[in-house]
């Protein structure tokens, strides 16, 4: 089962386990958080995600299940998450918009970012909401 709307794509085919929910669009401050947190609302557990950006650009791909480890399976709970998905990408303005960031130890402006940045690993335990607080500690730290 392969549900697309706009530049959100719920897939239950990849994989046996979970159901990979794929966004792609326009990178803008706090996008990463605003779609973990419409995850969270919708109570799903986020077991494993590859967040990727290329400038203006990103494609995220979240592997969920809900609380009891199954790949979801209602079309009308898909359909809510592809909307608040969409909406999200489609909103103007965010949490705060960040002025400069850190890049290879420069402070730089945001539109200055280049394949030179570092990128951080983070490991941790798993749990619940765990990554929507990840994220919000590195906005809040810029």
């Amino acid at each position: 089962m392969l549900f697309v709307g706009g530049k959100v794509c719920i897939d239950n085919d990849t994989c046996n386990d979970c159901t990979l929910v794929k966004v792609d669009g326009a990178n803008r401050p706090n996008i990463l958080l605003k779609m973990v947190q419409v995850l969270s609302d919708f109570d799903l557990i986020i077991s494993k995600s590859c967040i990727s950006s290329d400038g203006d650009c990103f494609m995220d791909i979240f592997q969920v299940t809900d609380h009891q480890g199954h790949k979801l399976q209602d079309p009308s709970i898909i359909r809510c998450i592809q909307q608040s998905l969409d909406i999200v990408q489609k909103q103007k303005g965010s949490f705060g918009l960040a002025k400069v960031k850190i890049c290879s130890g420069n402070i730089v402006g945001v539109d200055h970012f280049t394949s030179d940045c570092n990128a951080r690993e983070v490991t941790f335990i798993d749990r619940p909401d765990i990554l929507s607080e990840v994220a919000t500690v590195l906005f809040e730290l810029s």
